[in-house]
């Protein structure tokens, strides 16, 4: 599989159709680069909009036109009860009692029911792929990729209980949970490689991202979504600072260390959405992921987990000064200094600071990248970073509110250091090894 290098130095808006009319400011203002085009034809998942296939061709030649990627969307797995009809009924999943899996998440008002890869949902989707690709779309990425294991660790319908005798030689319901569960997950990682096989036959010459959304252990397996993907694909809700960045690193480990795109969605809670308010979470979230070799996802406009309110129905950025001009200023730094970001994630290392902040190192060519991270709501004067390598030279200082690069001479009391004017959120230092 090739990787794009769009891909690898990606500044991704996820958008609705709406954003149409807004295309040359999302390229020149927001700097943004890869579009992820929420609208779906035929049917919906419950929350994401419906359109046409006209409405996403549409959207693609003039997204083009600004140099934009387009990846459009598809839900692999749930569907409304709507479609639950006639001979669908065969293609959903099956509890090991053998009864259709569907639940009513909360931010949903009505049934979803949970298809299997290996009944004929299969074909369906490969059609959807094949039909994105000659609609000239730049790659797909399929939500939901994965077997409810709240009904249990695998799916039991009559697809799945063929499919398994025929290539382990045995009956599904006589083998370990462990052993069903990695069956199952490695069904979409398969699924995943025809549906870039699929793309490609469309547009041979094209360079195309296949992806499918990584939401937890709980639901699918990063190792096997890997094997079909040339771009991962995280979604986190309320991870800590510390188990964000772990994540982030064991997916690039596990993922081959492909390119991650991750995307942060707001937990059900009773007030969510952008604001002027959490600028300043998104400021940190966008700082960890590149620090740690991920490229950001941002929603044009939050999803709605309010099952009163599903979909899009809160503020986009575009209606909050403060937060569009924070997303237009970070990406615009991403851009600028893309050459020296996105590291080898066996290559990273920390080093001391006083007052100590977070501080991700590595080496990307022949210099010295280090990203500096505030925590504190305070801006910090006169950080003190220390330089322990001899061979370090030529430190310049950069941050998104100031991204004209500033030298800072290496001093000496006792210790080698530099020390940075100020620190609000984020910054990199760029030094020269001699």
């Amino acid at each position: 599989m090739r990787i794009p290098e769009w891909a690898s130095n990606a500044r991704i808006l996820a958008v609705r159709y709406e954003e149409i009319e807004r295309l040359e400011q999302i390229a020149n203002y927001y700097q943004a680069n890869v579009l992820i085009l929420y609208m779906v034809p035929e049917i919906s998942n419950g929350w994401c909009p419906q359109g046409s296939y006209e409405q996403i061709a549409d959207f693609i030649t003039r997204a083009h036109k600004y140099g934009l990627k387009v990846l459009t969307y598809f839900d692999s797995v749930t569907v409304e009860e709507e479609f639950y009809q006639g001979e669908h009924r065969d293609w959903v999943q099956r509890t090991p009692e053998g009864k259709p899996q569907h639940f009513q998440p909360p931010h949903i008002p009505k049934h979803r029911y949970c298809n299997c890869i290996n009944s004929p949902w299969r074909n369906y989707l490969l059609k959807i792929t094949e039909k994105a690709a000659q609609l000239g779309a730049d790659g797909i990425l399929f939500d939901n990729p994965g077997y409810y294991e709240f009904f249990g660790p695998s799916c039991f319908c009559k697809y799945c209980q063929e499919k398994f005798r025929r290539e382990k030689g045995r009956d599904i319901y006589k083998v370990s949970k462990k052993e069903q569960r990695l069956w199952a997950h490695n069904q979409m990682g398969v699924f995943l490689k025809d549906a870039y096989c699929v793309f490609q036959m469309v547009n041979p010459y094209k360079e195309i991202v296949v992806t499918a959304n990584y939401s937890g252990s709980k639901f699918q397996n990063m190792k096997s979504l890997a094997q079909g993907e040339n771009v991962l694909f995280h979604e986190v809700f309320s991870l800590t600072r510390k188990e964000l960045l772990l994540a982030i690193r064991n997916d690039r480990k596990v993922g081959d260390n492909k390119p991650l795109w991750i995307i942060k969605t707001g937990l059900v809670r009773e007030k969510e959405g952008y604001s002027v308010d959490n600028v300043s979470e998104y400021e940190l979230f966008i700082a960890e992921a590149v620090a740690y070799g991920a490229r950001p996802v941002l929603w044009s406009a939050p999803p709605s987990m309010n099952p009163k309110k599903p979909g899009f129905t809160f503020p986009s950025l575009y209606e909050i000064p403060e937060f569009s001009e924070m997303v237009s200023t970070y990406y615009s730094f991403i851009k600028k200094y893309e050459n020296y970001l996105y590291s080898d994630i066996s290559s990273s290392f920390e080093v001391e600071t006083e007052p100590q902040v977070l501080t991700i190192g590595y080496r990307k060519n022949s210099n010295f990248v280090l990203h500096l991270i505030n925590y504190q709501k305070e801006v910090i004067k006169n950080l003190k970073v220390l330089i322990k390598d001899r061979k370090i030279k030529n430190i310049k200082f950069a941050s998104p509110e100031n991204s004209k690069e500033i030298k800072l001479p290496i001093l000496k009391n006792g210790d080698r250091f530099c020390q940075l004017p100020r620190l609000r959120k984020w910054a990199i230092l760029i030094g020269s090894y001699s």
